[in-house]
């Protein structure tokens, strides 16, 4: 397949994008460029209101078509353009840029994002086609390696984010008070970079380890060292494809979720124990005392995220969106 596409990342810092980054490493035959925003926030702004305007329209001369990860690029952009949105909006101003008649396809990742852009009023056909998970990075060190750190009998649940907000983890820490009343030889593991809104906490538990900010390619080796995986985020999304989840259940490691819209990978695998806010702290306890239910739970997962690998995803994005679309 000829080389016709030009990838632009439309997002602060496009290089934190998981899913643009492992699909464009693996279809570089029909990806043919590939620019990102920059992570310095004045350059940024620079690039969007200039930089990037002047070079969309001046490769619009050069490819047959672009390929984008968000709306920004197409209006600059003569051609047909496939655009990926992972995470919509839905605002009035996406709709209408994704409705503009150069738009031949838009993907999404799950069926609940399809069913809301079409609700939202977008006309034009939508393919969904969802995120995975390197098992690669999984294997990057020897077993030893991966557990690295973990305390020798001690129960760890662990939690990652790459900022770690109130949102993302407020109701597992606020869940610690009932916890330790019923388990004494435990830690909480959070990775990512944290707030000082974390201090009392911190002060509060000294079961709580802060391990910091770990590159992606790295996070899976200290993920592989978790008793049990948590999802405690309370804001619901609308159904976007956690690609945390997938990498929590590929790893083998049971989950208590809390229960939005985005938890459906757990129920679909089978991994886990889905629970509204009330009973969070319970479900993490009955997992805690009971290691062949982590064990019957976390193999589900497993063979569940087998069919989310990056590699298959990537070859599932050229039949159904670069084979049809060029």
């Amino acid at each position: 397949m000829a080389k016709s596409i030009v990838l632009a990342a439309d997002r602060p810092g496009g290089h934190t994008n998981i899913r643009a980054m492992e699909l464009y490493n693996r279809l570089k035959d029909v990806a043919d460029r590939q620019y990102l925003y920059s992570r310095r926030r004045l350059l940024r702004g620079m690039q969007r209101r200039i930089f990037f305007p002047w070079i969309v329209g001046r490769l619009a001369k050069q490819y047959d078509c672009l390929w984008c990860w968000g709306v920004r690029q197409i209006e600059y952009f003569r051609g047909p353009v496939i655009v990926d949105i992972d995470d919509p909006t839905f605002t009035a101003a996406e709709i209408k840029l994704l409705n503009q008649a150069n738009v031949q396809l838009v993907v999404t990742t799950t069926r609940q994002l399809r069913r809301q852009l079409g609700r939202a009023g977008c006309q034009k056909p939508i393919a969904v086609i969802p995120s995975g998970w390197n098992p690669e990075n999984l294997a990057l060190s020897s077993p030893a390696d991966q557990q690295a750190g973990k305390p020798a009998g001690r129960l760890v649940i662990g939690c990652c984010a790459p900022y770690l907000k109130p949102l993302d983890i407020k109701l597992l820490l606020d869940s610690l008070g009932i916890i330790k009343q019923r388990l004494s030889d435990f830690e909480i593991w959070l990775i990512g970079q944290a707030g000082p809104w974390l201090n009392d906490y911190l002060e509060q538990y000294s079961e709580i380890k802060l391990l910091g900010y770990k590159p992606h390619r790295q996070l899976l080796q200290f993920v592989s060292g978790f008793d049990i995986a948590v999802y405690p985020r309370t804001v619901d999304y609308g159904g976007r494809f956690s690609i945390k989840l997938i990498e929590y259940l590929g790893c083998g490691i049971p989950v208590v979720a809390n229960s939005v819209a985005e938890a459906f990978l757990v129920q679909e695998a089978g991994g886990g124990l889905v629970v509204d806010k009330t009973g969070f702290a319970e479900a993490i306890l009955k997992l805690a005392v009971d290691p062949q239910l982590r064990r019957r739970l976390g193999d589900k997962g497993r063979r569940y995220a087998a069919d989310y690998s990056w590699e298959g995803i990537a070859q599932r994005y050229r039949r159904e969106v670069f084979e049809k679309c060029l």
